[in-house]
Protein backbone atom coordinates (compact mmCIF):
# COMPACT_ATOMS: atom_id res chain seq x y z
CA UNK A 1 0.00 0.00 0.00
CA UNK A 2 2.77 2.43 0.75
CA UNK A 3 4.14 1.35 -2.61
CA UNK A 4 0.90 2.49 -4.26
CA UNK A 5 0.92 5.76 -2.36
CA UNK A 6 4.50 6.56 -3.22
CA UNK A 7 3.94 5.88 -6.93
CA UNK A 8 0.77 7.94 -7.23
CA UNK A 9 1.32 11.00 -9.41
CA UNK A 10 -0.78 14.12 -9.68
CA UNK A 11 -0.38 17.50 -11.33
CA UNK A 12 2.39 19.47 -9.68
CA UNK A 13 0.91 22.94 -10.23
CA UNK A 14 -2.54 24.32 -9.42
CA UNK A 15 -5.03 24.57 -12.25
CA UNK A 16 -6.07 28.04 -13.35
CA UNK A 17 -8.59 29.63 -11.07
CA UNK A 18 -12.17 29.84 -12.42
CA UNK A 19 -12.68 32.92 -10.26
CA UNK A 20 -10.44 35.98 -10.72
CA UNK A 21 -8.46 36.90 -7.65
CA UNK A 22 -9.79 39.91 -5.79
CA UNK A 23 -7.64 43.00 -5.43
CA UNK A 24 -9.21 43.97 -2.14
CA UNK A 25 -7.95 42.69 1.15
CA UNK A 26 -9.38 39.33 2.09
CA UNK A 27 -11.69 38.87 5.04
CA UNK A 28 -10.32 37.49 8.27
CA UNK A 29 -11.93 34.08 7.75
CA UNK A 30 -10.92 33.21 4.19
CA UNK A 31 -12.99 30.53 2.38
CA UNK A 32 -9.71 29.09 1.09
CA UNK A 33 -8.62 28.55 4.69
CA UNK A 34 -11.89 26.80 5.36
CA UNK A 35 -11.32 24.55 2.34
CA UNK A 36 -7.81 23.81 3.56
CA UNK A 37 -9.05 22.94 7.04
CA UNK A 38 -11.79 20.71 5.64
CA UNK A 39 -9.39 18.67 3.53
CA UNK A 40 -6.88 18.45 6.34
CA UNK A 41 -9.59 16.92 8.53
CA UNK A 42 -10.64 14.53 5.77
CA UNK A 43 -7.04 13.53 5.11
CA UNK A 44 -6.36 12.94 8.80
CA UNK A 45 -9.52 10.83 9.12
CA UNK A 46 -8.51 8.76 6.09
CA UNK A 47 -5.00 8.28 7.45
CA UNK A 48 -6.32 7.19 10.84
CA UNK A 49 -8.66 4.70 9.17
CA UNK A 50 -5.80 3.31 7.09
CA UNK A 51 -3.55 3.08 10.13
CA UNK A 52 -6.20 1.17 12.10
CA UNK A 53 -6.70 -1.28 9.24
CA UNK A 54 -2.93 -1.68 8.93
CA UNK A 55 -2.53 -2.42 12.64
CA UNK A 56 -5.19 -5.13 12.42
CA UNK A 57 -3.42 -6.64 9.38
CA UNK A 58 -0.15 -6.66 11.31
CA UNK A 59 -1.87 -8.52 14.18
CA UNK A 60 -3.28 -11.08 11.75
CA UNK A 61 0.17 -11.81 10.36
CA UNK A 62 2.17 -11.65 13.59
CA UNK A 63 -0.34 -13.54 15.73
CA UNK A 64 -2.78 -15.71 13.76
CA UNK A 65 -0.58 -16.28 10.70
CA UNK A 66 2.59 -17.21 12.54
CA UNK A 67 0.72 -19.35 15.05
CA UNK A 68 -1.13 -21.29 12.34
CA UNK A 69 2.00 -21.79 10.24
CA UNK A 70 4.01 -22.83 13.28
CA UNK A 71 1.33 -25.32 14.30
CA UNK A 72 1.38 -26.82 10.81
CA UNK A 73 5.16 -27.17 10.91
CA UNK A 74 4.92 -28.78 14.37
CA UNK A 75 2.31 -31.24 13.11
CA UNK A 76 4.53 -32.23 10.20
CA UNK A 77 7.48 -32.62 12.57
CA UNK A 78 5.37 -34.88 14.82
CA UNK A 79 4.57 -37.04 11.81
CA UNK A 80 8.23 -37.32 10.79
CA UNK A 81 9.30 -38.13 14.34
CA UNK A 82 6.55 -40.72 14.75
CA UNK A 83 7.65 -42.50 11.59
CA UNK A 84 11.32 -42.32 12.55
CA UNK A 85 10.98 -43.47 16.15
CA UNK A 86 8.03 -45.90 16.00
CA UNK A 87 8.76 -49.63 16.35
CA UNK A 88 8.80 -51.45 13.01
CA UNK A 89 6.18 -53.90 14.21
CA UNK A 90 3.43 -51.25 14.32
CA UNK A 91 1.36 -50.76 11.14
CA UNK A 92 2.31 -47.51 9.41
CA UNK A 93 -1.37 -46.61 8.90
CA UNK A 94 -1.93 -46.73 12.65
CA UNK A 95 0.95 -44.27 13.10
CA UNK A 96 0.17 -41.98 10.19
CA UNK A 97 -3.63 -41.64 10.37
CA UNK A 98 -3.93 -39.44 13.51
CA UNK A 99 -0.96 -37.32 12.45
CA UNK A 100 -2.43 -36.72 8.98
CA UNK A 101 -5.76 -35.79 10.56
CA UNK A 102 -3.99 -33.23 12.76
CA UNK A 103 -2.13 -31.80 9.77
CA UNK A 104 -5.39 -31.38 7.84
CA UNK A 105 -6.83 -29.50 10.80
CA UNK A 106 -3.80 -27.20 10.90
CA UNK A 107 -4.06 -26.59 7.14
CA UNK A 108 -7.71 -25.58 7.57
CA UNK A 109 -6.68 -23.12 10.30
CA UNK A 110 -4.04 -21.62 8.01
CA UNK A 111 -6.56 -21.36 5.16
CA UNK A 112 -8.85 -19.38 7.47
CA UNK A 113 -6.04 -16.95 8.30
CA UNK A 114 -5.33 -16.44 4.60
CA UNK A 115 -9.01 -15.68 3.98
CA UNK A 116 -8.89 -13.09 6.75
CA UNK A 117 -5.77 -11.54 5.22
CA UNK A 118 -7.40 -11.32 1.80
CA UNK A 119 -10.50 -9.70 3.30
CA UNK A 120 -8.38 -7.23 5.24
CA UNK A 121 -6.41 -6.27 2.14
CA UNK A 122 -9.63 -5.47 0.31
CA UNK A 123 -10.56 -3.12 3.14
CA UNK A 124 -7.11 -1.55 3.13
CA UNK A 125 -7.16 -1.00 -0.62
CA UNK A 126 -10.58 0.63 -0.33
CA UNK A 127 -9.13 2.94 2.33
CA UNK A 128 -6.22 3.81 0.03
CA UNK A 129 -8.66 4.59 -2.78
CA UNK A 130 -10.61 6.84 -0.43
CA UNK A 131 -7.45 8.64 0.64
CA UNK A 132 -6.41 9.18 -2.95
CA UNK A 133 -9.85 10.61 -3.75
CA UNK A 134 -9.56 13.09 -0.89
CA UNK A 135 -6.13 14.19 -2.10
CA UNK A 136 -7.31 14.62 -5.68
CA UNK A 137 -10.28 16.73 -4.54
CA UNK A 138 -7.97 18.77 -2.34
CA UNK A 139 -5.61 19.38 -5.23
CA UNK A 140 -8.44 20.52 -7.48
CA UNK A 141 -9.68 22.87 -4.78
CA UNK A 142 -6.28 24.51 -4.60
CA UNK A 143 -6.93 26.30 -7.89
CA UNK A 144 -10.05 28.03 -6.60
CA UNK A 145 -8.72 31.11 -4.85
CA UNK A 146 -11.15 33.58 -3.35
CA UNK A 147 -8.45 35.57 -1.59
CA UNK A 148 -5.21 37.24 -2.50
CA UNK A 149 -3.12 35.08 -0.17
CA UNK A 150 -2.54 31.35 -0.73
CA UNK A 151 -2.78 28.62 1.91
CA UNK A 152 0.67 27.39 2.89
CA UNK A 153 0.09 23.88 1.56
CA UNK A 154 -0.80 25.18 -1.93
CA UNK A 155 2.93 25.37 -2.70
CA UNK A 156 3.19 21.60 -2.29
CA UNK A 157 2.64 19.49 -5.37
CA UNK A 158 0.30 16.55 -4.96
CA UNK A 159 3.26 14.25 -5.60
CA UNK A 160 5.15 15.76 -2.68
CA UNK A 161 2.11 15.53 -0.42
CA UNK A 162 1.41 11.90 -1.28
CA UNK A 163 5.01 10.70 -1.00
CA UNK A 164 5.15 12.27 2.47
CA UNK A 165 2.23 10.17 3.70
CA UNK A 166 4.23 7.02 4.62
CA UNK A 167 6.17 9.11 7.13
CA UNK A 168 2.85 9.74 8.89
CA UNK A 169 2.30 6.03 9.38
CA UNK A 170 5.34 4.83 11.35
CA UNK A 171 6.23 2.10 11.86
CA UNK A 172 3.68 0.18 9.80
CA UNK A 173 4.50 1.36 6.28
CA UNK A 174 7.95 -0.20 6.42
CA UNK A 175 6.68 -3.72 6.96
CA UNK A 176 3.95 -3.27 4.34
CA UNK A 177 6.55 -2.30 1.80
CA UNK A 178 8.79 -5.24 2.72
CA UNK A 179 5.98 -7.76 2.29
CA UNK A 180 4.94 -6.56 -1.18
CA UNK A 181 5.47 -9.99 -2.76
CA UNK A 182 3.26 -11.64 -0.16
CA UNK A 183 0.68 -8.90 -0.58
CA UNK A 184 0.51 -9.39 -4.35
CA UNK A 185 0.08 -13.13 -3.95
CA UNK A 186 -2.67 -12.93 -1.36
CA UNK A 187 -4.57 -10.25 -3.28
CA UNK A 188 -4.61 -12.18 -6.54
CA UNK A 189 -7.95 -13.89 -7.24
CA UNK A 190 -6.22 -16.47 -9.45
CA UNK A 191 -4.01 -17.80 -6.66
CA UNK A 192 -5.02 -21.13 -5.15
CA UNK A 193 -5.01 -21.87 -1.44
CA UNK A 194 -1.98 -24.08 -2.00
CA UNK A 195 -0.02 -21.25 -3.62
CA UNK A 196 -1.13 -18.84 -0.89
CA UNK A 197 0.00 -21.26 1.82
CA UNK A 198 3.35 -21.69 0.09
CA UNK A 199 3.80 -17.92 -0.19
CA UNK A 200 3.03 -17.40 3.49
CA UNK A 201 5.31 -20.28 4.49
CA UNK A 202 8.19 -18.88 2.42
CA UNK A 203 7.63 -15.42 3.89
CA UNK A 204 7.69 -16.82 7.43
CA UNK A 205 10.98 -18.60 6.76
CA UNK A 206 12.68 -15.39 5.60
CA UNK A 207 14.68 -13.38 8.13
CA UNK A 208 12.82 -10.35 9.37
CA UNK A 209 15.73 -8.00 8.79
CA UNK A 210 16.22 -7.02 5.17
CA UNK A 211 19.30 -4.86 5.60
CA UNK A 212 23.00 -5.50 5.06
CA UNK A 213 23.55 -5.95 8.80
CA UNK A 214 21.85 -7.28 11.91
CA UNK A 215 21.46 -3.69 13.10
CA UNK A 216 18.64 -2.81 10.65
CA UNK A 217 16.16 -0.31 12.03
CA UNK A 218 13.03 -2.41 11.72
CA UNK A 219 11.34 -0.91 14.70
CA UNK A 220 7.90 -2.40 14.13
CA UNK A 221 9.24 -5.95 14.12
CA UNK A 222 11.60 -5.34 17.02
CA UNK A 223 8.82 -3.92 19.18
CA UNK A 224 6.62 -6.88 18.27
CA UNK A 225 9.34 -9.24 19.52
CA UNK A 226 9.64 -7.32 22.80
CA UNK A 227 5.87 -7.62 23.29
CA UNK A 228 5.87 -11.36 22.53
CA UNK A 229 8.84 -11.92 24.84
CA UNK A 230 6.97 -10.23 27.66
CA UNK A 231 3.82 -12.27 26.96
CA UNK A 232 5.94 -15.44 26.98
CA UNK A 233 7.25 -14.63 30.47
CA UNK A 234 10.63 -13.16 29.50
CA UNK A 235 11.19 -10.19 31.80
CA UNK A 236 14.88 -9.32 31.33
CA UNK A 237 16.08 -7.28 28.35
CA UNK A 238 19.80 -6.74 27.78
CA UNK A 239 21.14 -3.98 25.53
CA UNK A 240 24.11 -1.61 25.35
CA UNK A 241 24.82 1.93 24.27
CA UNK A 242 27.02 0.74 21.40
CA UNK A 243 24.46 -1.68 19.92
CA UNK A 244 23.45 -0.13 16.59
CA UNK A 245 25.12 3.07 17.77
CA UNK A 246 22.40 3.76 20.34
CA UNK A 247 19.44 2.67 18.21
CA UNK A 248 18.96 -0.55 20.18
CA UNK A 249 18.27 1.40 23.37
CA UNK A 250 15.91 3.77 21.54
CA UNK A 251 13.86 0.94 20.03
CA UNK A 252 13.66 -0.93 23.34
CA UNK A 253 12.49 2.23 25.11
CA UNK A 254 9.80 2.91 22.52
CA UNK A 255 8.70 -0.74 22.61
CA UNK A 256 8.15 -0.59 26.38
CA UNK A 257 6.06 2.56 25.92
CA UNK A 258 4.10 1.32 22.91
CA UNK A 259 2.98 -1.90 24.56
CA UNK A 260 2.47 -0.32 28.00
CA UNK A 261 4.75 -2.87 29.65
CA UNK A 262 4.80 -2.15 33.41
CA UNK A 263 8.22 -0.82 34.38
CA UNK A 264 8.29 -2.68 37.68
CA UNK A 265 7.76 -6.04 35.95
CA UNK A 266 10.86 -5.97 33.73
CA UNK A 267 14.61 -5.87 34.28
CA UNK A 268 16.40 -3.52 31.88
CA UNK A 269 20.15 -4.02 31.55
CA UNK A 270 22.50 -1.82 29.55
CA UNK A 271 26.26 -1.27 29.39
CA UNK A 272 28.92 1.41 29.63
CA UNK A 273 32.43 1.51 28.16
CA UNK A 274 32.26 2.05 24.42
CA UNK A 275 31.61 5.46 22.91
CA UNK A 276 29.15 6.40 20.17
CA UNK A 277 29.93 7.84 16.78
CA UNK A 278 28.39 11.13 15.64
CA UNK A 279 27.60 9.33 12.39
CA UNK A 280 24.52 7.14 13.05
CA UNK A 281 25.69 4.63 10.42
CA UNK A 282 29.15 4.18 11.96
CA UNK A 283 30.19 2.05 14.93
CA UNK A 284 33.60 2.89 16.40
CA UNK A 285 35.83 0.82 18.65
CA UNK A 286 37.59 2.66 21.44
CA UNK A 287 40.94 2.29 19.73
CA UNK A 288 39.58 4.39 16.85
CA UNK A 289 37.86 7.07 18.90
CA UNK A 290 40.71 9.19 20.18
CA UNK A 291 42.26 9.37 16.72
CA UNK A 292 38.95 10.81 15.50
CA UNK A 293 38.65 13.38 18.27
CA UNK A 294 36.38 11.54 20.71
CA UNK A 295 38.46 12.43 23.77
CA UNK A 296 36.98 11.39 27.16
CA UNK A 297 33.99 9.82 25.41
CA UNK A 298 34.76 6.17 26.06
CA UNK A 299 36.12 3.90 28.80
CA UNK A 300 35.25 3.72 32.50
CA UNK A 301 36.28 7.17 33.64
CA UNK A 302 33.99 9.05 36.01
CA UNK A 303 33.08 11.54 33.28
CA UNK A 304 32.17 8.93 30.70
CA UNK A 305 30.23 6.76 33.14
CA UNK A 306 27.94 9.65 34.12
CA UNK A 307 27.62 10.95 30.55
CA UNK A 308 26.92 7.48 29.16
CA UNK A 309 24.32 6.58 31.81
CA UNK A 310 22.38 9.81 31.30
CA UNK A 311 22.44 9.34 27.51
CA UNK A 312 21.24 5.74 27.86
CA UNK A 313 18.35 6.84 30.08
CA UNK A 314 17.31 9.42 27.48
CA UNK A 315 17.34 6.82 24.71
CA UNK A 316 15.49 4.26 26.83
CA UNK A 317 12.99 6.90 28.06
CA UNK A 318 13.48 5.58 31.61
CA UNK A 319 14.25 7.13 34.99
CA UNK A 320 16.64 4.32 35.90
CA UNK A 321 18.13 1.06 34.62
CA UNK A 322 18.06 -2.06 36.75
CA UNK A 323 21.58 -3.26 35.96
CA UNK A 324 24.44 -1.19 34.52
CA UNK A 325 27.24 -3.44 33.28
CA UNK A 326 30.81 -2.48 32.45
CA UNK A 327 31.14 -3.77 28.89
CA UNK A 328 34.91 -4.26 29.12
CA UNK A 329 37.74 -3.64 31.60
CA UNK A 330 39.41 -0.24 31.21
CA UNK A 331 43.21 -0.51 31.43
CA UNK A 332 43.61 3.28 31.31
CA UNK A 333 41.40 4.25 34.28
CA UNK A 334 42.22 3.47 37.93
CA UNK A 335 39.90 0.91 39.50
CA UNK A 336 39.30 3.35 42.36
CA UNK A 337 37.84 5.96 40.01
CA UNK A 338 35.64 3.44 38.20
CA UNK A 339 34.17 1.79 41.31
CA UNK A 340 33.51 5.11 43.06
CA UNK A 341 31.75 6.45 39.94
CA UNK A 342 29.63 3.30 39.67
CA UNK A 343 28.71 3.62 43.35
CA UNK A 344 27.73 7.25 42.81
CA UNK A 345 25.40 6.56 39.86
CA UNK A 346 23.65 4.02 42.10
CA UNK A 347 23.36 6.54 44.94
CA UNK A 348 22.07 9.16 42.47
CA UNK A 349 19.20 6.84 41.51
CA UNK A 350 20.21 6.37 37.87
CA UNK A 351 21.06 2.70 38.43
CA UNK A 352 19.80 0.03 40.82
CA UNK A 353 22.63 -2.54 40.52
CA UNK A 354 25.95 -2.88 38.71
CA UNK A 355 27.53 -5.80 36.88
CA UNK A 356 30.61 -6.70 34.87
CA UNK A 357 31.02 -8.17 31.41
CA UNK A 358 33.83 -9.89 29.54
CA UNK A 359 36.97 -9.51 31.60
CA UNK A 360 39.63 -11.72 33.14
CA UNK A 361 38.97 -13.26 36.54
CA UNK A 362 41.77 -11.30 38.23
CA UNK A 363 40.32 -8.02 36.89
CA UNK A 364 36.86 -8.84 38.19
CA UNK A 365 38.32 -9.88 41.55
CA UNK A 366 40.31 -6.65 41.88
CA UNK A 367 37.29 -4.45 41.16
CA UNK A 368 34.92 -6.45 43.37
CA UNK A 369 37.41 -6.62 46.24
CA UNK A 370 37.95 -2.84 46.12
CA UNK A 371 34.20 -2.22 46.26
CA UNK A 372 33.61 -4.56 49.19
CA UNK A 373 36.65 -3.35 51.15
CA UNK A 374 35.62 0.30 50.77
CA UNK A 375 31.90 -0.33 51.39
CA UNK A 376 30.92 0.62 47.83
CA UNK A 377 28.28 -0.98 45.61
CA UNK A 378 29.55 -4.42 44.51
CA UNK A 379 28.88 -6.25 41.26
CA UNK A 380 25.84 -8.52 41.37
CA UNK A 381 26.35 -10.21 38.00
CA UNK A 382 28.94 -11.30 35.47
CA UNK A 383 28.14 -11.55 31.75
CA UNK A 384 30.66 -13.78 30.04
CA UNK A 385 30.95 -15.89 26.92
CA UNK A 386 29.26 -19.21 27.67
CA UNK A 387 27.78 -21.98 25.53
CA UNK A 388 28.16 -25.70 24.91
CA UNK A 389 31.50 -24.94 23.27
CA UNK A 390 32.82 -22.32 25.66
CA UNK A 391 33.63 -21.40 29.26
CA UNK A 392 31.69 -20.54 32.42
CA UNK A 393 29.45 -17.63 33.42
CA UNK A 394 26.21 -16.44 35.00
CA UNK A 395 24.52 -14.18 32.40
CA UNK A 396 25.89 -15.92 29.31
CA UNK A 397 26.18 -14.20 25.96
CA UNK A 398 26.23 -16.16 22.70
CA UNK A 399 24.61 -19.25 24.28
CA UNK A 400 24.18 -20.81 20.83
CA UNK A 401 27.75 -20.03 19.73
CA UNK A 402 26.47 -17.58 17.10
CA UNK A 403 24.45 -20.35 15.50
CA UNK A 404 27.21 -22.97 15.53
CA UNK A 405 25.12 -25.37 17.66
CA UNK A 406 21.92 -24.77 15.68
CA UNK A 407 22.96 -26.44 12.41
CA UNK A 408 24.46 -29.80 11.46
CA UNK A 409 28.23 -29.58 11.21
CA UNK A 410 28.14 -30.90 7.62
CA UNK A 411 26.19 -27.83 6.52
CA UNK A 412 28.60 -25.48 8.24
CA UNK A 413 31.68 -27.10 6.76
CA UNK A 414 30.11 -26.73 3.31
CA UNK A 415 29.80 -23.00 3.84
CA UNK A 416 26.16 -22.70 4.95
CA UNK A 417 25.80 -19.79 7.36
CA UNK A 418 23.20 -18.45 9.74
CA UNK A 419 21.62 -15.06 9.07
CA UNK A 420 23.80 -13.44 11.71
CA UNK A 421 27.02 -15.15 10.60
CA UNK A 422 26.67 -13.59 7.16
CA UNK A 423 27.38 -10.13 8.62
CA UNK A 424 28.93 -10.86 12.03
CA UNK A 425 32.34 -9.48 12.89
CA UNK A 426 33.23 -12.80 14.55
CA UNK A 427 33.62 -15.49 11.84
CA UNK A 428 31.81 -18.83 12.39
CA UNK A 429 35.08 -20.71 11.93
CA UNK A 430 36.08 -19.51 15.39
CA UNK A 431 33.99 -22.45 16.62
CA UNK A 432 33.98 -25.04 13.84
CA UNK A 433 37.77 -25.08 13.33
CA UNK A 434 38.15 -27.15 16.52
CA UNK A 435 37.63 -30.90 16.08
CA UNK A 436 36.23 -31.29 19.60
CA UNK A 437 33.60 -28.65 18.86
CA UNK A 438 32.50 -30.51 15.76
CA UNK A 439 31.90 -33.56 17.92
CA UNK A 440 29.82 -31.50 20.33
CA UNK A 441 27.70 -30.15 17.46
CA UNK A 442 27.15 -33.68 16.13
CA UNK A 443 25.96 -34.78 19.57
CA UNK A 444 23.61 -31.80 19.81
CA UNK A 445 22.06 -32.91 16.52
CA UNK A 446 21.76 -36.46 17.84
CA UNK A 447 20.05 -35.40 21.10
CA UNK A 448 17.74 -33.05 19.17
CA UNK A 449 16.55 -35.91 16.97
CA UNK A 450 15.95 -38.02 20.06
CA UNK A 451 13.74 -35.33 21.63
CA UNK A 452 12.07 -34.31 18.37
CA UNK A 453 13.39 -30.80 18.98
CA UNK A 454 15.48 -28.16 17.23
CA UNK A 455 19.22 -28.12 17.81
CA UNK A 456 18.95 -24.59 19.18
CA UNK A 457 16.44 -25.80 21.76
CA UNK A 458 18.89 -28.43 22.99
CA UNK A 459 21.61 -25.78 23.33
CA UNK A 460 19.34 -23.59 25.44
CA UNK A 461 18.00 -26.53 27.46
CA UNK A 462 21.56 -27.54 28.33
CA UNK A 463 22.35 -24.02 29.50
CA UNK A 464 19.20 -23.74 31.60
CA UNK A 465 20.18 -26.98 33.33
CA UNK A 466 23.49 -25.53 34.51
CA UNK A 467 23.70 -24.28 38.07
CA UNK A 468 24.40 -20.57 38.38
CA UNK A 469 22.95 -19.53 35.03
CA UNK A 470 20.54 -16.66 35.67
CA UNK A 471 19.47 -15.57 32.20
CA UNK A 472 21.05 -16.74 28.94
CA UNK A 473 21.07 -13.93 26.38
CA UNK A 474 19.96 -14.87 22.89
CA UNK A 475 19.21 -12.66 19.91
CA UNK A 476 16.71 -13.43 17.17
CA UNK A 477 15.60 -11.89 13.90
CA UNK A 478 12.25 -13.70 13.71
CA UNK A 479 9.31 -14.48 15.96
CA UNK A 480 9.49 -18.08 14.76
CA UNK A 481 12.96 -18.50 16.29
CA UNK A 482 11.83 -16.64 19.40
CA UNK A 483 8.94 -19.05 20.00
CA UNK A 484 11.23 -22.03 19.45
CA UNK A 485 13.73 -20.66 21.97
CA UNK A 486 11.01 -20.13 24.56
CA UNK A 487 9.79 -23.70 24.04
CA UNK A 488 13.22 -24.91 25.16
CA UNK A 489 12.14 -24.41 28.78
CA UNK A 490 9.96 -27.51 28.41
CA UNK A 491 12.89 -29.73 27.39
CA UNK A 492 14.54 -31.50 30.32
CA UNK A 493 17.84 -33.20 29.60
CA UNK A 494 18.87 -36.20 31.65
CA UNK A 495 22.15 -36.27 33.55
CA UNK A 496 23.42 -38.82 31.03
CA UNK A 497 22.55 -36.55 28.09
CA UNK A 498 24.27 -33.56 29.69
CA UNK A 499 27.38 -35.63 30.34
CA UNK A 500 27.28 -36.93 26.75
CA UNK A 501 27.11 -33.38 25.37
CA UNK A 502 29.93 -32.06 27.57
CA UNK A 503 32.29 -35.02 27.22
CA UNK A 504 34.15 -33.83 24.06
CA UNK A 505 34.72 -30.30 25.44
CA UNK A 506 38.29 -29.01 25.52
CA UNK A 507 39.47 -25.68 26.96
CA UNK A 508 39.15 -22.84 24.47
CA UNK A 509 41.07 -19.58 23.95
CA UNK A 510 39.45 -16.58 25.64
CA UNK A 511 37.11 -14.51 23.44
CA UNK A 512 35.43 -11.16 24.00
CA UNK A 513 37.82 -9.65 26.54
CA UNK A 514 39.80 -7.00 24.69
CA UNK A 515 38.48 -3.68 23.43
CA UNK A 516 38.44 -5.00 19.86
CA UNK A 517 36.54 -8.21 20.71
Amino acid sequence: MSHRLASFKGPSTPSSSPVPKQTTKSPAASPSRAVESTYHRKTRAALLELRGLTEFWEDLVLLDGLKAARSLVDARTDLDNALALAPNRLPRQRIVAPKIELMEKRIAELDLVILKLQKQFRKMNAAVDGLEAVLIDAHRAKGCQWASEEPLWVTWSLEKFVTAIPALLPPYHRSLNSHIALVDTLRSHSVSFEDARDALAKWIEQPWLEDDGWEAAWEDLCTAEVDKCYDAGINAFDTANIYSNGLSEEVLGRALKKHSIPREEVVIMTKVYYGLSRDPNETLLNTDMEAKGYVNQYGLSRKHIFDSVKASLRRLQLDYVDVLQCHRFDDDTPIEETMNALHDVVKAGYVRYIGMSSCYAYQFHAMQNYAITNKLTPFISMQNHYNLLFGVGAIPWSPLARGAVTRPIEQQLKGAQTTRAETDFMPPTVYTQHISNRTVIERVEEIAAKHGAKMAQIGIAWMLAKEGVSAPIFGTTSLKNLFEAVDAIHIKLTAEEIKYLEEPYQPMPVLGIGARD
